[in-house]
């Protein structure tokens, strides 16, 4: 609507007061305010918050519960309790040392995957290699991260293959086999006895 006076003219409106300076005189004001350092000192806090906001997106409390999240989502159960696992004992309580994970050196993670080798086996050094790298690789794909330690390790280095097994079972392992097979009563007989003919006779299962 249009507003208008008692004359039918419209009236001035005035919002606030111009100041009684000039644009120079402010600007000056302006200057001599800096030259305090109070400004130069909220510019430096500002600076510092910005940052430790940032490092604090980069910790494994902030990154560890989405990368699981999106990884469960693509798991089955059974998967998903050695995941869990290995995510409590060997990724978070490493990690947690670090308060930007930007900064994790490589060779840490290879002495903690190698320790882990020499005091539990090859196999939770190898799975543990998998989900550190795993990790990282996502939080760098999710732009998270700025970097993939985890990239400088070499795999084959760290000796983590398992070896191959002979085929052969030795007299021990199939006189327990035999004895179990005699004992149980949650086979049917001809699975029984197809087993006991196989151990026997030494002959692939497509042989007989």
């Amino acid at each position: 609507c249009r507003v208008t006076d008692e004359n039918g003219k419209r009236p001035t409106i005035t919002l606030g007061h111009r100041p009684s300076m000039t644009p120079t005189e402010a600007h000056k004001k302006y200057l001599d305010f800096a030259s305090t350092g109070v400004i130069t000192k909220q510019k430096a806090d500002e600076k510092k918050q910005k940052a430790l906001r940032a490092v604090q997106l980069t910790t494994v409390e902030a990154l560890m519960p989405l990368y699981a999240a999106e990884h469960l989502e693509n798991i089955k159960d059974s998967t998903a309790i050695n995941f869990n696992r290995i995510v409590e004992n060997d990724l978070v309580p490493f990690l947690e040392a670090y308060d930007n994970l930007n900064d994790v050196p490589h060779p840490d993670i290879k002495a903690h995957i190698l320790d882990i080798k020499s005091t539990r086996g090859i196999e939770p050094a190898r799975k543990a290699f998998h989900y550190f790298n795993s990790f990282f690789t996502w939080a760098v794909d999710e732009r998270k991260l700025a970097n993939n330690p985890v990239g400088n390790i070499r795999f084959k280095k760290l000796k983590l293959k398992a070896k191959s097994r002979e085929r052969a079972l030795s007299m021990a392992e199939a006189k327990l086999f035999l004895t179990a097979l005699d004992n149980t009563n949650r086979l049917q007989d001809r699975t029984r006895i197809g087993l006991e003919i196989l151990l026997l006779t030494a002959v692939r299962s497509g042989e007989l």
